[in-house]
């Protein structure tokens, strides 16, 4: 077996014989910066530090023009990958010792020009780490891996570089499932997840008797502005971390008021919390979207359970082009056969567009909320219009046979308030099913 030394002995052979000609194309492709403004052995120099995984390549932007399609050794440029691959396992075993070495933890987003791990939250910032190719062949990633690791800081104006990884998803890396969500079998939701706890509002026991959750819901959460949808779906989000701990709660805030986005971020404290303010661009609320989409599709590959809550997906209603995002979101929602689920509640306008049609017949749950008009049963659910398909697999019979009473009672008497006054009157929905 060929060992380290003598495959990178070799690709120095085969590197030192090139043209100067030669030499800059392939100098470019692997990732020497600015090849042409260096002399022959420095860029030999650069090109075995890059093999060896001593420099990171620089962005394609700082490479000069690109390689013409034939003019560079594409078997040369696969041994350096190769190289790569091997002296990133190799060097690892180093991580630690160089006082420029620190953990790091985030999302993978791999771009046109590098790749990089997003430590602060989803979208670009100033203390993102750059990943390697090398990493990201051999360890297959992406889009949306969580990624535990070792980054090294270079110098000053530079961006630090992921040296080792530790683990994907949660798991070590040799063991990290590598499943496709496009492949997982979808179930109908069979596990019940429960919303009512104590002291919380009417309105939440309300929905958990007339439209109950299960892992991999689809649930729409239909509401006019300034009606309490957010506070509402932060409600929910607390209810079914309290009552199931083991769900892992994602939050995503599209275009919303910071405040809202800071009161979500100090109730749910346990849960990822994504959000855009309306004051940024549109590039930036679909960026986001798009990430948080990733993440939880990653989630599930790897078996977890997450509660992904959406609030604002209104903004890509008005927005031409962008209704593919709004649906990507909610098509995350599955309870897959191999284990996992992703349970998404995502709240749009109450009035009529083609995003919320098309949502809206995709939906298993339905929740309307009208406008309150007190605050006794705030916010106003609408309990004649809202529901959940197949609910016989999640509620006993003896709540369905109250949900369905109620139900009737309101049809009856006209009077949809009487029945609000059901859950006002209570402390619990035990005590309802007493009565019906």
């Amino acid at each position: 077996m060929i060992t380290n030394s003598e495959f990178l002995a070799d690709i120095k052979d085969r590197v030192q014989r090139k043209t100067v000609h030669e030499l800059r194309q392939l100098a470019r492709k692997v990732g020497v910066a600015h090849p042409t403004d260096k002399p022959k052995d420095d860029v030999i120099e650069e090109i075995l530090l890059i093999a060896t995984c001593k420099l990171a390549p620089a962005p394609r932007a700082l490479r000069g023009a690109p390689p013409k399609s034939e003019e560079f050794d594409k078997q040369l440029v696969a041994d350096i990958e190769e190289c790569m691959i091997r002296y990133t396992a190799e060097n690892s075993e180093d991580v630690g010792d160089n006082p420029a070495d620190y953990t790091c933890s985030g999302v993978f987003a791999p771009t046109d020009r590098a790749s990089t791990l997003r430590v602060s939250g989803v979208l670009p910032s100033a203390e993102d780490v750059s990943v390697h190719d090398s990493f990201v062949h051999r360890f297959r990633l992406r889009e949306g891996d969580y990624i535990i690791g070792v980054a090294r800081r270079k110098g000053a104006g530079e961006q630090p570089a992921l040296i080792n990884i530790t683990g994907i998803n949660g798991f070590p890396p040799s063991d990290s499932p590598r499943r496709t969500f496009g492949k997982l079998t979808a179930l109908y939701p069979q596990t019940r997840l429960r919303m009512e706890f104590s002291g919380c509002s009417a309105a939440l026991r309300a929905a958990e008797l007339f439209c109950p959750i299960g892992k991999g819901q689809r649930c729409v959460l239909s509401a006019p502005s300034n009606s309490g949808k957010t506070t509402f779906l932060t409600e929910i989000g607390k209810g079914i971390s309290l009552n199931q701990p083991d769900i892992r709660t994602v939050v995503l805030i599209t275009a919303g008021r910071p405040e809202d986005i800071t009161f979500v971020r100090r109730t749910l404290v346990n849960a990822e919390v994504y959000g855009t303010h309306f004051g940024q661009d549109m590039s930036d609320h679909c960026e986001c979207a798009k990430m948080v989409i990733a993440r939880c599709r990653r989630g599930v590959e790897s078996g977890e359970h997450i509660l992904l809550l959406a609030d604002g997906l209104g903004e890509f209603a008005v927005q031409n082009g962008q209704h593919r995002l709004a649906k990507d979101l909610f098509a995350t929602a599955i309870n897959a056969e191999e284990g996992g689920s992703v349970t998404v509640i995502g709240t749009l306008p109450a009035q009529s567009s083609p995003l919320v049609t098309e949502v809206s017949s995709g939906a298993n749950m339905y929740l309307k909320i009208n406008k309150s008009e007190g605050e006794d049963f705030f916010p106003a659910i609408d309990i004649l219009s809202s529901y959940t398909s197949r609910c016989e697999s999640l509620q006993s019979e003896a709540e369905r046979a109250a949900a369905g009473n109620l139900r009737a009672l309101a049809r009856i008497t006209n009077d949809a308030a009487s029945v609000a006054e059901k859950f006002v009157s209570t402390k619990c929905n035990a005590e309802i099913l007493k009565d019906f």
